[in-house]
């Protein structure tokens, strides 16, 4: 039996998750939101390379230490920069900040590989069709590109050997890029040409959708909708807090406390909990 969820509750399940995350800026909520992002990143079948592990702590080390120097707020005073007090309220501040960065971009990941362009029309719509076109066209136009680049560069290469020299590199990037732009310019006139030959703008389009709410779409839809009640709830009720400035202050204690972040993780891991729902996805995947 196929368990296909819709469209639809697969975007309000990645808007709900990423606008917590951005949200409340708590240590649990970030540990729950980077474990259920590796968990999403194994189940697509990505592989966690050391660049990513470096890029992720390069972003976090450089936000950390940098935003104190940016920002003098806070009452710890750990030492003076230049006259500039470094406090320790700041560099937590920082290190939250680089920490919602990584988790979001992490699940920014996420919703690119499942949320594909076919996805995309139909969460759109009749309503939003033009703004569905253009989202789908935006996304296919990155592959391309990226795929385009390569060409050039191994042309490029081809022809004159591997640059020596940041002066030499500098050149080979700069016919490159003049490459792509004349490649992207030519590419958008030949997409609007293929368009325009196909009538689009000409009449009213008609609307094909394959997909049909199931009971398995409306189930977790509703779900991830009462996940997010109590995640609302326990926040009105003053849990989930975190207070940076003037001092460190995190709130991990109280019923409230537990409600949000047993919620929020119920809300993370909730496709997953079905095994057809991920088995139907690792076979659209593959």
């Amino acid at each position: 039996m196929r368990v296909y969820l819709h469209s639809r509750t697969w975007f309000i399940y990645f808007v709900m998750v990423i606008v917590i995350l951005m949200t409340f800026w708590h240590p649990v909520v970030l540990l729950i939101s980077l474990e259920s992002g590796l968990v999403w990143w194994k189940i697509l079948k990505r592989r966690l390379t050391l660049g990513h592990v470096l890029g992720a702590t390069a972003l976090l080390g450089f936000l950390t230490v940098i935003n104190p120097i940016i920002s003098a707020n806070g009452a710890t005073i750990l030492f003076y920069l230049n006259g500039r007090a470094y406090t320790a309220e700041a560099l937590v501040y920082g290190f939250l900040f680089a920490s919602v960065m990584v988790c979001a971009l992490l699940w920014s990941v996420i919703l690119s590989e499942v949320m594909t362009t076919d996805r995309w029309l139909c969460v759109c719509g009749r309503r939003f069709s033009r703004t569905g076109l253009v989202l789908t066209m935006v996304f296919r136009f990155f592959p391309l590109f990226s795929k385009q680049w390569h060409k050039i560069r191994e042309g490029q290469e081809a022809l004159g050997g591997t640059p020596v020299g940041w002066r030499e590199t500098f050149s080979l990037t700069k016919r490159e890029l003049l490459c792509m732009l004349t490649w992207s310019l030519e590419h958008g006139f030949v997409t609007a040409d293929a368009m325009l030959a196909r009538g689009y703008g000409s009449a009213k389009r008609t609307y094909f959708n394959r997909e049909n709410y199931g009971a398995a779409s409306v189930l977790v839809a509703l779900a991830v909708i009462g996940a997010f009640a109590a995640i609302l709830t326990a926040a009105i009720g003053g849990g989930m807090e975190s207070q940076i400035y003037p001092y460190v202050r995190i709130h991990m204690d109280g019923a409230k406390d537990i409600l949000g972040f047993t919620a929020y993780f119920l809300l993370c891991h909730l496709p997953m909990i079905s095994c057809k729902v991920l088995r139907e996805e690792r076979r659209m995947r593959s």
